[in-house]
């Protein structure tokens, strides 16, 4: 049976796998943004931002480098609220 095919004979399921999807990409504020060093979005004034929290800042990583200088941290704006990074995309199989 297919993931699709579980959900689809079983509502309940289907519901509550919806309800977590949602949560998953609701803004959180940024008071509860994880401080460990790990990359999330941030979202400031500027837009959003791929960022890690690193020795007391929020540091843009290299793949947002528009909200660089080159020198060092610049956010422009502060940020209010943080998403976790979404899984990367599944690769694609060889159809046969």
């Amino acid at each position: 049976m297919t993931p699709t095919e579980r959900l689809a004979a079983h509502p309940a399921l289907a519901e509550a796998t919806i309800l977590s999807l949602q949560a998953r990409l609701e803004w959180l504020p940024i008071e509860t943004a994880p401080k460990d060093g790990r990359c999330i979005l941030l979202y400031t004034g500027d837009g959003i931002v791929e960022c890690a929290w690193s020795f007391g800042f929020w540091e843009p990583q290299p793949s947002c480098l528009a909200a660089h200088d080159g020198i060092g941290t610049v956010l422009s704006d502060s940020p209010t609220h943080w998403m976790p990074l979404p899984p990367p995309p599944r690769p694609r199989l060889a159809s046969a």
